[in-house]
């Protein structure tokens, strides 16, 4: 099986997208097939040379008309684009993976006008992909339900297959610090609700005065008015102080703040199958969440849950967590340890190629 794997806008492609391409595609070679990872020319050199590691056969493309020449040309049986984008290549099936709801769920986020607008045309270009290729593969039940309700998609056209996580890499610490460390993990934008982690801390730091927040992730110029929004309002609660604004860090690090972190607090509006809630159950942390899909479909019973935007109700849950005991903390992170057992990439890449190979049996 020939599969055309296809990374439009590459010159924007995340650091978690190009993880999953890292984890899924080895695995899906050592299978009956062979894949073909194609990237348009204004691709930069780091990017591509991050690929080239992912897949030994890549393929710059100048423009669409040359992309579906080289297709054609590769004898390729099925195509697959992660992104949510559609092109059609003729007679060949194309599977296209959903992964980013905030464009379907963007009235319940103070976005600026230009992220709105781009919120806006996105929501149109994943309607349209829905609807137009043969596969729809969702990363959770959240973001089948949205394709299924909003996009109005026939739900026996989507199929739901979860991301993976490292869990074989990670080192536990299993000594509590007990210095009342908060952490959120994940790029800095309005969807991501951290206002609500800054108006709590303001209740918090009353009663543990070595309270303090880290926040690890980066911002871009397209969510500067809210991160500068997030600072001004860290200073009139009084907690500037003690929050660490750590930005974009390596996996190595990462680890290390999710295991030395007393709570991770997951505080989104929306997301998709975050990697950053796999990493937090992988990395045994004691976690609080938003009651918003689709967190209680991952965490499960491993999480505290709170309503988004509730700052007081998540104070609350924080300093439970603070004040537990012993037994009943560690009995959640060994709880969300096994619930991190159920994601993992081989799975996801088998399931992932099992879509493949049954939609080339039902088009022949």
């Amino acid at each position: 099986m020939k599969i055309a794997i296809i990374n439009l806008y590459s010159k924007n492609i995340s650091f978690g997208y190009l993880k999953y391409l890292e984890r899924v595609i080895p695995i899906i070679n050592k299978k009956n097939a062979y894949t073909t990872l194609y990237f348009d020319a204004n691709t930069n050199s780091k990017t591509i040379s991050v690929l080239s590691k992912i897949n030994p056969s890549i393929i710059s493309y100048k423009n669409t008309s040359q992309l579906k020449k080289m297709i054609n040309s590769n004898n390729t049986d099925i195509v697959f684009i992660p992104n949510g984008s559609f092109i059609n290549f003729g007679k060949l099936p194309v599977i296209v993976m959903l992964q980013n709801m905030e464009p379907f769920c963007d009235f319940m986020i103070k976005n600026s006008f230009m992220i709105r607008l781009r919120n806006f045309l996105n929501r149109v270009k994943f309607t349209l992909a829905a609807h137009k290729s043969d596969k729809i593969i969702a990363v959770s039940e959240h973001v089948k339900d949205i394709v299924k309700n909003k996009i109005l998609l026939d739900p026996r056209k989507i199929s739901v297959i979860y991301h993976g996580t490292d869990i074989q890499k990670i080192n536990y610490i299993y000594k509590r610090n007990r210095q009342s460390t908060i952490l959120t993990v994940g790029s800095i934008r309005a969807a991501r609700g951290l206002e609500d982690i800054i108006k709590a801390l303001s209740i918090i730091k009353k009663y543990h005065s070595n309270t303090r927040l880290i926040v690890a992730g980066s911002n871009d110029k397209s969510t500067k008015k809210y991160f500068n929004y997030l600072k001004k309002l860290a200073k009139n609660n009084n907690v500037e102080d003690i929050i660490t604004w750590k930005g974009f860090i390596n996996t190595e690090e990462l680890n290390e703040l999710y295991q030395n972190s007393d709570v991770y607090v997951m505080s989104s509006k929306t997301e998709a199958c975050p990697n950053t809630a796999l990493e937090a159950m992988a990395n045994k942390c004691r976690i609080i969440s938003t009651t918003n899909g689709p967190m209680p479909e991952l965490f499960k019973d491993c999480s505290l849950y709170y309503k988004a935007g509730d700052w007081n109700e998540l104070s609350m849950k924080i300093l439970q967590v603070f004040s537990e005991s012993d037994s009943k903390y560690y009995t959640s992170k060994n709880l969300a340890y096994k619930r991190s057992l159920d994601f993992n990439w081989e799975k996801c890449a088998t399931n992932t190629y099992d879509e493949f190979k049954r939609l080339l049996e039902y088009n022949n």
